[in-house]
């Protein structure tokens, strides 16, 4: 798994470094299993379940004993409650495009906060943002780089990352980090005095 993946997190680095030779401008990549809290979804998959199992109860060719009835649906609840936590599939299929989307945003939104890409002396940071269940990503420059380059650049980079899946999405990360580089190049050469403003290690979140 990626958050986890030590040699993964070392090449990250080292991307990243290798880009800044090439930029003023500070490249953090932040990375997270989830971005938002989706409790709700797994109380729904539970409630689903134990749904299922009443009407089971109520319609069967069998005999279930009344007294049973209450135990059994709330271990069916309990039950789909931790089958949804921990798989994703199905954390998505009861969950909208539009609310993964917006969970995205303000993770990446929170995370630039929390990491100090705001710190810069010029405000010329860029967070790579990766969420992996959601399968979204987010790119956010500060604000001396948001006038400096079109966000057109920035979505054609996303929009790569965005097709990749599974194993490809670790050459797609780093792919990105390389993409990012060439595009700060022009607006944020590196000059002499270029210091490393943000540590190049990857935020796991």
């Amino acid at each position: 798994m990626l958050l986890r993946d030590d040699s993964f997190h070392q090449k990250i680095e080292q991307a990243v470094s290798a880009a800044e030779k090439r930029t003023a401008a500070e490249i953090v990549v932040a990375m997270a299993h989830v971005s938002g809290s989706y409790r709700d979804t797994d109380y729904l998959g539970g409630a689903s379940l134990a749904a299922a199992g009443l009407l089971l109860m109520l319609f069967a060719p069998f005999y279930v004993s009344p007294i049973l009835v209450l135990p059994y649906c709330a271990a069916l609840f309990a039950l789909g409650a931790v089958v949804c936590g921990r798989v994703d599939a199905l954390r998505r299929l009861l969950t909208t495009a539009h609310r993964r989307a917006e969970q995205v945003r303000h993770g990446a939104h929170l995370a630039f906060q929390e990491e100090g890409m705001t710190a810069t002396r010029e405000r010329n940071g860029l967070m790579i943002y990766v969420s992996l269940f959601e399968r979204g990503v987010e790119i956010l420059p500060d604000l001396g780089i948001d006038g400096k380059v079109q966000r057109a650049e920035w979505n054609r980079i996303r929009h790569d990352l965005l097709k990749a899946r599974g194993a490809a999405m670790a050459d797609a990360i780093l792919a990105a980090i390389t993409a990012c580089g060439a595009v700060l190049e022009k607006p944020f050469p590196p000059g002499d005095d270029n210091p490393d403003e943000i540590p190049n290690r990857p935020r796991i979140r």
